[in-house]
C-alpha cells in the first residue's frame, strides 16, 4: 500500500476514504463493513455536532477524540429507532 504523505489539505475523511479504497481488495465484506459504519459515524458527528463536512488532520485533538467518544457511547442510529 502507497504511503500517503500528511500535509495540511489532508483531511479526516480523505483518509477513512483512501484506507477503504485500498484494502477493500485486502479484506472481507464482514470485516470491512466495520471501516464503513465507522465512517458514516464520524460523518455524523462531524454534520450533526460540529457542523463541518471534514475536519483537517491537524485540527484533530484529544477534545475532537473524547468529544466523539461520547457522540458513539450516546449514539442511537435512526434506521434501528425510526
Amino acid at each position: 500500500m502507497p504511503i500517503l504523505v500528511l500535509r495540511k489539505q489532508h483531511t479526516l475523511l480523505k483518509l477513512i476514504d483512501y484506507y477503504n479504497t485500498h484494502l477493500k481488495n485486502s479484506l472481507e465484506w464482514g470485516m470491512l463493513k466495520y471501516y464503513f459504519t465507522t465512517q458514516g459515524h464520524i460523518k455524523e458527528y462531524l454534520n450533526y455536532r460540529l457542523r463541518k463536512n471534514d475536519i483537517y488532520l491537524s485540527e484533530l485533538s484529544y477534545q475532537f477524540i473524547t468529544g466523539l467518544e461520547m457522540f458513539l457511547r450516546g449514539y442511537q442510529p435512526t434506521w434501528l429507532h425510526p
